[in-house]
């Protein structure tokens, strides 16, 4: 039986192999403009976030409770109930979220990034402390102030964490640039070579 021809095959593996250094430099390229967008956009915001929420002050009397985005500047605190926790862990991921049942407010949804100290020992039903900002919850605390945790809406890590994204996708840029030309440069070389090279 004969064997199907691999001449395309071929053709398309090699006209493959030639896109790979020009893949690396376009993706490249747009790991390093997202690195500078993250830089200059995201990080002043994040900056900004993080100053406002260090000089807030607690809320006055009738401003606590506002939801969304346009809610107060102030730090307001609220007894809520505990409604269900999430503490899920599927393959690589893990989540972490408690639902809350606010006075004046529907359940809302708390997001954290594990469950230490307080989220693995809260229950249904139990009752907690949940200061806003925002209008967003971005501190949990048990009954007295103690364990508390934070938030994943709590900007007070939001400068780093942006910092720590831009050096990654930075990094990423520089290492797919760097493959890019380095590959284009060796092929220029071989091609030369095999130009000058006697028959």
């Amino acid at each position: 039986m004969a064997r199907p021809a691999l001449g395309p095959l071929y053709a398309a593996a090699r006209f493959a192999g030639r896109l790979v250094p020009w893949a690396a430099l376009v993706l490249g390229a747009a790991a390093l403009a997202g690195c500078a967008a993250l830089l200059a956009v995201a990080l002043p915001d994040a900056q900004s976030r993080h100053d406002a929420y260090a000089r807030a002050v607690p809320c006055a009397a009738g401003q606590e409770g506002q939801e969304g985005q346009d809610g107060p500047d102030c730090l307001g605190a609220a007894r809520c109930t505990v409604a269900t926790v999430h503490i899920r862990h599927t393959g690589k991921s893990s989540y972490y979220w408690a639902d809350l049942t606010c006075p004046g407010a529907s359940t809302r949804r708390v997001p954290f990034d594990g469950d230490r100290p307080l989220l693995r020992t809260l229950h249904p039903g139990d009752a907690v402390t949940a200061t806003s900002w925002r209008g967003k919850v971005v501190t949990l605390a048990a009954p007295g102030g103690t364990p508390a945790q934070r938030t994943d809406d709590d900007p007070a890590d939001a400068p780093h964490d942006v910092t720590v994204a831009s050096v990654i996708v930075g990094a990423v840029g520089i290492l797919l640039v760097t493959v890019g030309c380095v590959e284009l440069r060796r092929r220029r070389h071989r091609r030369v070579r095999h130009a000058v090279s006697p028959s």
